[in-house]
């Protein structure tokens, strides 16, 4: 393993300094648009507290990347904001500060795996709307109707031979034309066989229905 030099190991120490708000210099330069993300950083600072340090070039108290955290914390009334300062030429923080935008734009959700995650922290009393995502994208990610308990193994994850559990993504109007339709297949009579899930077994008797 290589041991970095104490040169690299001094450069990586940061200090996180509390500073008014008022010595901050936005760069006027800034080609990131961000105003429309102020009110969910806002939300995240009542929610949270503040969390994520500003950082500011130290030549001139000039912000690099944060320009979104340090217009929330103004909209909360804040007089200081926790900075690190950086020692970078004025290329090098503009270089910076637009990585610092688009490395989170490289990255992708694993969305079955975010559902679950976002499901199990509704059930623990997590409120999801501090999560950054708009009701839009939430509701695109939940389950649009409850599946029911039953006799039967369980599902967690894939094929249980033999059974299987299906997962789906719906827009809201999409939701509400299936759960339409399930409740009309139920009304269709009993179900036979071993499978004692009634919205499963009303989703075969539509696709049945459909494939004659």
């Amino acid at each position: 393993m290589v041991k970095p030099t104490k040169k690299a190991t001094k450069k990586a120490q940061l200090k996180v300094e509390y500073v008014p708000i008022s010595r901050l210099k936005p760069f006027k330069g800034n080609p990131r648009k961000n105003a429309e993300a102020v009110p969910e950083i806002v939300r995240s600072i009542e929610y949270y507290g503040y969390t994520n340090p500003i950082l500011v070039r130290r030549a001139n108290n000039e912000v690099i990347a944060g320009h979104t955290r340090l217009l929330a914390l103004k909209e909360t009334g804040a007089d200081k904001a926790a900075v690190i300062y950086l020692n970078m030429t004025a290329k090098q923080a503009r270089a910076y500060g637009i990585f610092d935008n688009k490395s989170t734009e490289n990255t992708e959700w694993d969305v079955p795996k975010l559902s679950e995650m976002l499901e199990q922290l509704s059930a623990g009393g997590i409120d999801l709307d501090k999560m950054g995502f708009s009701s839009d994208e939430l509701a695109a990610m939940s389950k649009k109707f409850d599946i029911e308990e039953a006799d039967m193994p369980n599902l967690q994850s894939g094929n249980r031979s033999p059974f299987q559990q299906m997962t789906f993504t719906l827009h809201d109007d999409q939701a509400v034309t299936v759960k339409e339709a399930i409740e009309k297949a139920k009304g269709k009579g009993e179900f036979s066989g071993p499978n004692e899930n009634s919205n499963g077994n009303a989703i075969a008797r539509i696709a049945e229905a459909y494939c004659g």
